[in-house]
């Protein structure tokens, strides 16, 4: 909670790490999950966690949120547009729901699939989805871009290997030098940019109207 009764909330939780990072930063952020397992290694220290499926839209959660945050889920679900109208149910009326999902379709690979990604995003369809469910978006950038050939030259070496276990190898801890270089070329990057990256962050609000009006460009 911050500034006495502003409540925030990521769905999708998991382990807990991008709690623990904005606890950090002054904010407590509850927590909901369908994993168990994964609750039970949550790294957070201050905000409640769920273990619970927004579908069943729990009375006592009905626009509890100012803010609820889904990071890294949507291009996970088939009926994105479906969960998302669900997350909806828990932010309050003016509420904020803030999205970020992997970006551009042509950087789609068999990491993607490895890691149970169904899709990657551009703006026009991030935007045609919250519009769908009745947000409104109000901000976006791409984030990533110093990363974007790194991607291209990944997805390019994949399809000339096809296949074998060279999917899974992607997901070992990098060495510190790697970690290093991607730190110093993520620093150099101007946000917010609205040309392309490897991530698509946007933040959107639920109207207390009926009326609604898309961002634009």
């Amino acid at each position: 909670m911050l500034n006495g009764q502003r409540r925030f909330c990521e769905i999708g939780c998991g382990n807990g790490i991008l709690q623990r990072q904005l606890e950090l930063a002054g904010l407590s952020v509850d927590g909901i999950d369908v994993s168990l397992e994964a609750l039970q290694h949550n790294c957070s220290q201050h905000g409640t966690l769920y273990c619970y499926d927004i579908f069943e839209q729990h009375p006592s959660l009905r626009e509890k949120y100012d803010a609820v945050l889904l990071f890294d889920v949507l291009e996970h679900i088939n009926d994105h547009a479906g969960f998302l109208e669900a997350a909806m149910f828990h932010v309050k009326p003016g509420g904020h729901v803030m999205i970020n999902v992997p970006a551009r379709q042509e950087l789609f690979s068999e990491y993607d699939r490895a890691a149970g990604h169904i899709r990657r995003y551009n703006k026009p369809a991030l935007l045609q989805l919250v519009n769908k469910v009745g947000l409104r978006m109000v901000n976006y950038t791409y984030w990533g871009l110093p990363l974007y050939p790194v991607l291209v030259a990944r997805k390019m070496i994949l399809w000339k290997l096809q296949g074998g276990g060279h999917y899974e190898a992607g997901f070992q801890p990098a060495r510190a030098w790697v970690n290093s270089l991607m730190r110093m070329a993520s620093r150099v990057e101007y946000l917010p940019q609205r040309v392309v990256g490897i991530s698509l962050l946007g933040v959107a609000v639920k109207e207390s109207s009926t009326q609604s009006s898309a961002l634009g460009g």
